[in-house]
């Protein structure tokens, strides 16, 4: 504690603090040996979360709705119409993290269909003359050796 510190706490009748320690934040793991069970907690909890939403939001709208058809007021209707624009986006969601789901499960999957490694065997001067379509030289060079 630095020395103000305890000169104000003395002054003010403060009792004395203790020290608190500061924790370092913990680090996670980036290459979780669970990656997979982990993608689908996560992925299980969004659509929980997704659908929560949904629910609230529907009981909003019949609230909101109820209120605009009693008051006849324009901006409860408004509202209204926000919330089942926001309703209608979360849906849209809902699908988004299916495709989502879909393409990070199906990625690790594929494999590639060929691989074609071009090697090429010789000089430079070769390379460039092969390169610029001075195909004779390069094959007359090649029936020499």
């Amino acid at each position: 504690m630095k020395s103000v510190d305890l000169r104000l706490d003395r002054i003010f009748d403060v009792a004395e603090r203790d020290e608190v320690e500061e924790s370092l934040p913990v680090e996670i793991d980036s290459e979780s040996e669970n990656r997979d069970s982990d993608v689908d907690e996560d992925y299980a909890e969004s659509r929980r979360k997704y659908y929560e939403l949904l629910d609230k939001g529907n009981i909003a709208i019949e609230g909101a709705l109820e209120l605009a058809q009693e008051t006849d007021a324009p901006r409860a209707y408004e509202v209204v119409g926000q919330l089942l624009k926001v309703n209608s986006e979360i849906n849209t969601e809902i699908i988004d993290l299916q495709l989502r789901m879909e393409e990070l499960k199906n990625s690790g999957m594929q494999q590639p269909s060929s691989v074609t490694n071009a090697l090429f065997v010789g000089s430079t001067t070769e390379l460039q003359k092969m390169l610029k379509g001075d195909k004779k030289n390069v094959s007359k060079r090649d029936s020499k050796s």
